[in-house]
């Protein structure tokens, strides 16, 4: 193993202290980096949940109007089918022995 002098050896610190010396810088950006992402982010987030309230307001209001739809439908079909057994009724003979009921 070769061993260097003192001036090799102090040469060789100084290169890497160099490199150190900006570490405070760049973790100085990467900090404010870090914080815009987060910002970002954040209102992002933001915007996701505004647009997610809005979209099951939405929807909520169409499945009311459809239910509403669907129980008017059921009425109409409902007092339809009441409309054929009358007139099914009205076609049948009266059994002997029954009395008219009256309405």
């Amino acid at each position: 193993m070769v061993r260097k002098t003192i001036e090799q050896r102090v040469l060789t610190l100084e290169d890497q202290m160099g490199e150190l010396r900006g570490i405070p810088t760049q973790m100085s950006d990467l900090r404010s980096q870090v914080s815009q992402l987060h910002a970002d982010m954040r209102g992002e987030f933001s915007a996701i949940r505004g647009e997610m309230v809005e979209a099951i307001a939405a929807l909520r209001t169409d499945m009311v109007a459809g239910d509403e739809e669907t129980r008017r439908q059921m009425r109409v079909l409902h007092e339809e089918v009441i409309s054929r057994f009358s007139l099914i009724q009205e076609g049948m003979p009266r059994r002997a022995g029954r009395r008219k009921q009256s309405r």
